[in-house]
């Protein structure tokens, strides 16, 4: 019998750290780059999340990485690949997709207001890319997760790429990736040995284009075949699932005014 897991990157780093060997290739971000992806943390829990500015006051993550946060406890740094040299702001407002599921992450995005306005010197806004996503289209991925079982957060931003793979190869995979669930999500194979991981969650999947940066989709989730593999990531035979932003932008104008 085929076996598929979600595997939510929010976890504990000990929890990730004790399941194995994972190997998540990428390279150091250097400051000035993708100042849109800004990090989320909570304070009661030391969780962290990545995120993606779209005005000099929201952010948009997934939801899975605040929907049982409490508001007071949540903090957006931004401006530095750094986590030592960040800012940071305090979250004024969260709205969770209302159907958010937990079970199943659809709709898994959400919106975070900060009290004060982010400087556009320490941070821009990334525009959302309305058009459609081929197969085996190469995309970026930023996140400031784990880099190897036996690591804590990473202190500076990383980047790597993905590969898209169609429906079907996905499906063989992660066999509720269908109907609606499928046209919402972005999904990703192929990975051999890099792509995003635990502490991702909520992180930028984006196009580069000679007119610049646009945003596909956040990180949600992954999939795995085998059963020994499934808190491991990027491992042979599993997929990355994104929330597709350009589904939502409903749901983004009219909250983000």
């Amino acid at each position: 019998m085929r076996a598929s897991y979600l595997i939510p990157f929010l976890f504990k780093v000990s929890l990730a750290a004790s399941r194995g060997k994972r190997i998540v290739g990428g390279v150091p971000v250097f400051d000035g780059n993708y100042s849109f992806a800004v990090l989320i943390s909570d304070t009661a829990t030391g969780d962290r999340c990545g995120g993606v500015l779209l005005s000099d006051e929201w952010v948009v993550t997934a939801a899975h990485c605040v929907h049982k946060s409490n508001l007071e406890d949540i903090r957006v740094h931004y401006g530095s690949t750094f986590y030592e040299s960040m800012k940071h702001e305090i979250a004024k407002t969260i709205k969770i997709h209302p159907d958010f599921s937990y079970s199943d992450f659809l709709n898994d995005i959400a919106l975070i207001k900060v009290q004060n306005s982010i400087d556009p010197n320490d941070a821009k806004p990334i525009k959302i890319y309305k058009n459609e996503i081929s197969e085996n289209q190469t995309l970026s991925v930023v996140g400031w997760g784990i880099t190897d079982p036996d690591s804590d957060y990473s202190k500076v931003l990383m980047e790597t790429s993905e590969k898209t793979i169609s429906k079907e190869k996905c499906k063989e995979i992660y066999s509720a990736f269908d109907g609606e669930y499928a046209k919402n999500v972005i999904c990703t194979g192929d990975l051999n040995g890099k792509g995003s991981c635990y502490g991702d969650s909520g992180g930028p999947l984006f196009i580069k284009t000679e007119s610049g940066d646009y945003l596909v989709g956040i990180v949600s989730n992954g999939s795995a075949k085998d059963e020994r593999y499934k808190y491991m990531c990027v491992v042979k035979d599993s997929v990355n699932l994104y929330t597709k932003v350009s589904k939502y932008t409903d749901f983004i104008t009219k909250n983000v005014v």
